[in-house]
C-alpha cells in the first residue's frame, strides 16, 4: 500500500525511525488540499494535517512510500488519536496512486498552535530532500515555531537529522 507523508514523516530517518525500512516512491501532490501546521500535539505544539481547502490553487506535497499493511498498522497506532486515515489520488512521478494520508479530526484543530522548531525543521527536512517546490520551501520555513521547553526530546528529534 501507498502511503503520503506531507509533515515530518517526510524526512526518510523520522520515518524508518519510526516503522523501519519503507520504500520511498518519491514526491507527489494532491489539489484542493493544503498544509496547515494546526493539529493538536500530545506534546501540545502544532502538528502538520492535510486540510481540505476544495480550491484548486491550493496544492499539498508530499512522499508517497510503500508500506505493509504491519506498517500501516502501527503507523496508525503512532499518529494516534486526533488523525484518521483517507485514501485520495495523488499525483506522483509513476503517475497517478491511491495513497493513504492522515488527516487532523476537527475536535484537534486549533489555529493558535504553532509547531517545535525541531519539528518543524523535520517536515523542511524532508521537504528539501524530496525536491519540493521552492515556493513550497518557503511556506515551510515562514511557519512561526517556538522552542521546546522538553530539551531531551528536542535533542531527541534534532539526532534524526544529522546524516550519519
Amino acid at each position: 500500500m501507498f502511503y503520503l507523508a506531507y509533515g515530518s514523516n517526510m524526512w526518510p530517518r523520522r520515518l524508518e525511525a519510526r516503522l523501519g525500512f519503507c520504500r520511498v516512491l518519491g514526491q507527489a501532490c494532491v489539489d484542493g488540499y493544503a498544509l496547515r501546521f494546526h493539529k493538536s500535539g500530545k506534546d501540545g505544539s502544532g502538528k502538520c494535517d492535510a486540510c481540505r481547502t476544495g480550491r484548486d490553487g491550493d496544492r499539498l506535497y508530499g512522499v508517497v512510500y510503500e508500506v505493509s499493511d504491519d506498517q500501516k498498522r502501527a503507523l496508525d497506532h503512532i499518529e494516534g488519536i486526533g488523525y484518521w486515515s483517507e485514501q485520495l489520488t495523488v499525483r506522483s512521478a509513476v503517475g497517478r496512486i491511491d495513497a493513504a494520508l492522515y488527516r487532523a479530526s476537527p475536535d484537534f484543530i486549533d489555529a493558535r498552535l504553532r509547531p517545535f522548531c525541531w519539528y518543524k525543521a523535520l517536515v523542511l527536512a524532508g521537504a528539501t530532500s524530496a525536491n519540493l517546490p521552492a515556493d513550497y520551501l518557503f511556506q515551510i520555513a515562514s511557519v512561526i515555531e517556538h522552542q521546546d521547553t522538553d530539551e531531551i526530546r528536542a535533542r531527541e528529534h534534532y539526532a534524526l537529522l544529522r546524516v550519519t
